[in-house]
């Protein structure tokens, strides 16, 4: 039977029970109150009972701790008791009069996928949630999408479990000093001399010309399907230039048109009434099973060419694609000798980090290169 006593060197009464291994201990219960620490030792040991009998549950725990808060405290206290689910749903009420629809479509998703993965501990309290919870959540997401869409995913959370525990409902974010591991990079390939051939003589129509410009330009899909015929300036000094704004930098680009780009675009000038010089496809989507890359793909196939498809974490990758024209483009200029500051110049690239992931030299250029080497020998 549980009982309090009191220390002459103590304000505070203690409590003596047996715990959870059936020992007699001692523990303050920090209330110079009689009637108080007795109420608190009657807890401590109906709490230890449960737990000998391997009863005790989390919730049960607070449960209880509660009660004592309740019928102890001057303005009847209870603990904390705000559960995920709870909390997810009311705080998704106040984000729909502060956000935009967007943003409360992306809080709705991730809450909803967070509690999905939680399961029946959603019902848990907040402070019931642990960083490995967080974390298992995030490595499960890594394996369905790419780390930046998981990273995405965590701000969110972390921002949710920000405003519990400014609204008193938390005590540390979960979320914090959650790793991901970083996706490795997959990256595109370029085609030989005769696959452009073949693609280009398979392709027909606006493709013949998406394939030439894409080739010939180093521009994106996006860039090219969209270049209208305002674009182009025959009478420009040399060949002639086509001037674009990159979609994705919005940088201005002037560049020289090639012979066989320019021979091309002449001979169907004069059938055009278009704006745009590839009408068919300026205003179809890039994505899509129906998109634009998937039918490029298609056309490589039809032109038997392999897309060579790897597994990416959200979909399957191809390292062969209308980008590769771009990547193409740059490096049959650097096997030639064209130099990184004109072919930055022609790319529309920043810097010479990112020029140098579009280049991929043949080994005759690198036997070459490394050829100039002294030797050591001699």
């Amino acid at each position: 039977m549980a009982c309090i006593w009191k220390h002459p060197e103590s304000k505070f009464y203690y409590a003596r029970f047996r715990d959870e291994r059936g020992v007699v201990v001692n523990r303050s219960t920090k209330t110079a109150n009689a009637s108080k620490a007795a109420e608190i030792a009657r807890t401590l040991e109906h709490t230890a009972k449960i737990a000998r009998a391997g009863n005790l549950t989390q919730e049960r725990a607070r449960v209880l701790v509660s009660q004592i808060l309740e019928r102890t405290t001057d303005h009847a206290e209870s603990i904390r008791s705000e559960t995920v689910e709870t909390f997810f749903e009311a705080h998704l009420k106040t984000l729909e009069e502060s956000v935009s629809g967007a943003t409360l479509a992306r809080y709705q998703g991730v809450m909803a996928k967070f509690r999905e993965h939680l399961g029946v501990r959603s019902k848990r309290v907040l402070n019931g949630i642990l960083p490995k919870d967080v974390q298992a959540y995030a490595t499960k997401r890594s394996k369905e999408v790419h780390t930046a869409t998981v990273e995405v995913d965590l701000k969110c959370l972390s921002a949710v479990f920000n405003d519990a525990m400014q609204l008193g409902h938390l005590d540390k974010n979960p979320v914090r000093g959650i790793k991901l591991a970083k996706d490795q990079p997959l990256e595109r390939t370029t085609f030989t001399a005769p696959e452009i051939r073949a693609l280009f003589h398979e392709a027909e129509g606006d493709w013949k010309t998406a394939v030439l410009c894409g080739y010939y330009l180093g521009a994106r899909l996006g860039d090219v399907v969209t270049l209208r015929w305002a674009d182009v300036d025959f009478s420009a000094q040399g060949t002639g230039t086509v001037t674009f704004l990159q979609n994705k930098t919005g940088k201005r680009l002037v560049l020289p048109l090639a012979a066989e780009l320019r021979e091309h675009l002449e001979s169907i000038a004069g059938d055009q009434t278009e704006e745009h010089l590839m009408p068919t496809l300026a205003r179809r989507s890039a994505g899509g099973r129906d998109g634009l890359s998937a039918k490029f793909v298609r056309l490589l196939q039809k032109a038997g060419i392999d897309p060579q498809y790897v597994e990416g974490r959200a979909k399957r990758f191809a390292r062969l694609s209308f980008h590769s024209l771009r990547h193409s483009f740059n490096s049959v200029l650097a096997n030639a000798g064209v130099s990184q500051e004109i072919r930055m110049k022609l790319t529309g690239h920043k810097t010479a980090a990112v020029n140098s992931t579009y280049t991929h030299h043949e080994l005759a250029t690198l036997s070459n290169a490394v050829s100039k080497l002294p030797r050591l020998s001699d």
